[in-house]
């Protein structure tokens, strides 16, 4: 039966299906939409993000965030339901000599299409997959 597969509190559902009385910013642990001040957990300075979306758009600081390491977060990228496919991680660039060359410095990359709508989805499926302990794909 379904509730022996799922058996979680109707709270845990609600924030699953999205219907919990919390807004998507603060299941991500930021005190208002625009918070005025976040830490980056790869530099350890504070920075001032425009919102929080643009507080999560910072590598290191979704990494902390979620929970995830890099290679994860571009696991979660594949995952239909959070992106649709339409958000990716764009690598950074050095100079190396006079060649410019892919960066490894999450401080140099960008994502392309990430907003709050997959923000929202990506902590609840989070939540889920945790909750299961099923692999992303599994999951998906």
């Amino acid at each position: 039966p379904r509730s022996t597969l799922f058996p979680y509190t109707t709270l845990f559902r609600s924030v699953i299906n999205g219907t919990d009385s919390h807004q998507p910013w603060q299941r991500w642990g930021f005190s208002s939409p625009n918070p005025p001040s976040v830490i980056d957990p790869k530099t350890r300075l504070p920075f001032t993000p425009t919102d929080w979306v643009a507080a999560l758009s910072k590598v290191s600081v979704l990494e902390n965030r979620s929970g995830l390491t890099l290679a994860q977060i571009y696991q979660l990228l594949e995952v239909q339901w959070v992106t649709g496919g339409a958000v990716t991680l764009n690598p950074g660039f050095t100079n190396i000599g006079n060649v410019q060359v892919i960066s490894c410095d999450t401080e140099a990359m960008t994502f392309t299409g990430l907003d709050a709508a997959v923000l929202d989805r990506a902590n609840r499926f989070l939540r889920l997959l945790n909750a299961t302990k099923l692999e992303m794909w599994e999951l998906d």
